[in-house]
């Protein structure tokens, strides 16, 4: 049996990105790891044919443990309310850069085949020219603790 991660899966694109992995993948195991905090929503994933697994990507063991025979892994967990970041920003780069950073090292361990991470365009920064768009060529120019921690986990993956 294939087996998918998607770490934050009962946030709002997590599961989203869960209901097409559950509608297209139907051989593959999907293994759901979130923390069910203020982000989530454990009705997003109620009911749906996947194993829940309740923890923190910032613990680098259950990031071992959960990725032990994974094919892919779909990194959709972050702290990523912006207002948040400016009261509590450790906690930011803990779970953003830190879990990435964990979650990566967990997937070289274990060989994970595709490891896909899903970031913010705010690592780019502020844009106000409505005929210009970011790309993933665009300098990094974070503008506040939540997009300076998904910027440093870009830096990490790369």
């Amino acid at each position: 049996m294939h087996k998918i991660v998607v770490t934050g899966g009962a946030g709002f694109i997590g599961s989203h990105i869960v209901d097409m992995l559950l509608e297209k993948y139907k051989e593959y195991e999907i293994h759901v790891f979130d923390n069910l905090n203020y982000a989530a929503d454990i009705r997003n994933i109620q009911g749906k044919d996947i194993f829940l697994h309740r923890g923190d990507v910032s613990d680098f063991d259950h990031c071992i443990d959960l990725l032990d025979n994974a094919n892919i892994v779909i990194h959709a967990a972050a702290e990523s309310h912006v207002d948040h970041s400016f009261t509590n920003s450790r906690i930011f780069t803990t779970v953003n850069t830190v879990g990435t950073h964990n979650l990566l090292e967990a997937a070289k361990i274990h060989k994970v085949g595709l490891f896909i991470h899903i970031s913010t365009d705010e690592v780019y920064g502020e844009n106000t020219d409505p005929e210009y768009s970011h790309h993933e060529n665009t300098t990094l120019n974070p503008a506040n603790p939540y997009s300076a921690s998904k910027a440093a986990a870009e830096m990490i993956i790369k």
